[in-house]
C-alpha cells in the first residue's frame, strides 16, 4: 500500500510565533522553472499547487519537476513552508526526493529537506534553519527535487510579516530533454544535476523535461515544442545502446525528432549531445552494438540534415574516462563530480 504524506519545512528564529498562513495560490508567492502549474483542491477544499511536465512516461516520471521553484521575499522572523509528497512518482527504485532552499540566491550544503529518500512509508519531516537576524527583507527560494512529485500547500509566517516581489528569474529559458542522466539520476540532490549547474553558470532559467529510461523512440517533439523556450538541449542514446537497437534506427529517431521540433519552432537553436562515455564495467547483455557506432550514426545523420541551428556536441568528451572518480559504481550514471565536470565543459559549448 502506498502512503501520501505531509512534510513541513521550517525556517525559524528564536522567540517568533506563527500568525498567518499564506495559501499556495496567493499572489505573494511566485513560481518559476516549471512546465505547467495548476491549482487543485485538498480534501479539505484548500488550494494546493501541483506541477506537471505534460509528457508521457510509464512510471510517471513526468510528475517529477526537477528544479521547479517557489519564490518569495519577506522580512518574516518565523517561516514555515508546507509541502505535500503526493506519491504520483510510482517507481521506488529511481526516487530522489531531496530538495534544497536558498536565501538571497545563496545555498549551503546543509540547506536541504527530505534526505530519507529510501523510505517506503512517507512521514512528516521538519527541517530547522536559522533565519537572518537583521530583520530585513530577504529572498527565499525552495527548489523541488528531481526524482519525486511534490505539491506546495503554502507558507506560514509570523504576524506582521511583510512581503515584496523577489528578484526576478532570468528571462532566457532553456529546455533540457533526454534520459535519466539529464533527468538527474544519480546526483545526490537537485543542485548537483548538470542542467541545474549549467543554468547557474549561464544565468538561465532551466526547464528540465528529461525522463529516466527513455530511448530516442521516447522523444516527444510536439510536447517539447509547446514549451516556451529560447533554446533546447538534448542528450539521448545510451538506452538505445543498452536495448540493442540498431544505431541507424537511433539516428533516424533523432532526426525525426529534430524535424518535427523544427517544423513547430523554426528559429529555436538546438544543442544535440551524443551519448556519454560508459565505463567498461557496464556492458549489458542486451547491447548488440558498440556505443561509438551510435555516435557515428547520429553525427552522419545530423550532418545530412544540414540544419544550421542544430549544434552537435561530442558527449564522449564531456567527462573524463575515469569510472571510479566520475561515475557511480555501475559506471553508466555520473556521480556528483561527473555531473560537475559535464556541466563545466558543456557551458563552454553552449
Amino acid at each position: 500500500m502506498k502512503f501520501s504524506s505531509f512534510i513541513v519545512l521550517f525556517f525559524l528564529s528564536a522567540g517568533s510565533a506563527f500568525g498567518e498562513f499564506i495559501h499556495a495560490d496567493d499572489p505573494r508567492l511566485e513560481y518559476s522553472d516549471y512546465v505547467n502549474k495548476q491549482v487543485i483542491r485538498t480534501p479539505e477544499g484548500k488550494p494546493r499547487v501541483r506541477f506537471d511536465r505534460l509528457l508521457r512516461h510509464n512510471r510517471n516520471y513526468n510528475r517529477d519537476n526537477p528544479g521547479a521553484r517557489l519564490r518569495f521575499r519577506t522580512d518574516a522572523t518565523a517561516l514555515t513552508v508546507h509541502l505535500y509528497y503526493n506519491e504520483l512518482h510510482t517507481s521506488p527504485s529511481a526516487r530522489n526526493g531531496v530538495g534544497v532552499w536558498r536565501i538571497d540566491a545563496k545555498g549551503r550544503p546543509e540547506w536541504q529537506f527530505n534526505t530519507r529518500e529510501k523510505r517506503t512509508k512517507r512521514a512528516p519531516e521538519k527541517v530547522l534553519v536559522a533565519l537572518p537576524s537583521d530583520g530585513k527583507f530577504h529572498d527565499y527560494e525552495l527548489i523541488l527535487p528531481y526524482g519525486d512529485s511534490v505539491d506546495i500547500d503554502g507558507v506560514e509566517v509570523n504576524d506582521g510579516a511583510k512581503f515584496a516581489a523577489p528578484a526576478p528569474r532570468p528571462q532566457y529559458r532553456v529546455v533540457f530533454h533526454g534520459d535519466s542522466v539529464t533527468h538527474g539520476h544519480t546526483a545526490s540532490r537537485i543542485d548537483r544535476t548538470y542542467p541545474w549547474l549549467v543554468g547557474e553558470k549561464k544565468n538561465w532559467q532551466i526547464i528540465n523535461t528529461a525522463l529516466g529510461g527513455i530511448s530516442s523512440a521516447g522523444l516527444q517533439p510536439a510536447a517539447i515544442a509547446s514549451i516556451p523556450m529560447d533554446r533546447l538541449v538534448v542528450m539521448i542514446g545510451v538506452n538505445d545502446w543498452q536495448g540493442g537497437r540498431k544505431p541507424e534506427a537511433y539516428a533516424a529517431d533523432v532526426v525525426k525528432f529534430l524535424r518535427e521540433f523544427r517544423r513547430r519552432r523554426p528559429e529555436t537553436p538546438v544543442a544535440l549531445i551524443t551519448p556519454l562515455w560508459v565505463g567498461p564495467k557496464w556492458q549489458p547483455k542486451s547491447a548488440k552494438f558498440e556505443l561509438p557506432e551510435y555516435r557515428l550514426a547520429v553525427e552522419k545523420a545530423v550532418k545530412q540534415l544540414a540544419d544550421p541551428r542544430v549544434k552537435l556536441i561530442d558527449g564522449e568528451a564531456l567527462i573524463d574516462h575515469d569510472a571510479k572518480k566520475f561515475f557511480t559504481p555501475v559506471a553508466v550514471h555520473p556521480n556528483d563530480a561527473g555531473f560537475a565536470q559535464l556541466a563545466e565543459r558543456l557551458v563552454r559549448q553552449l
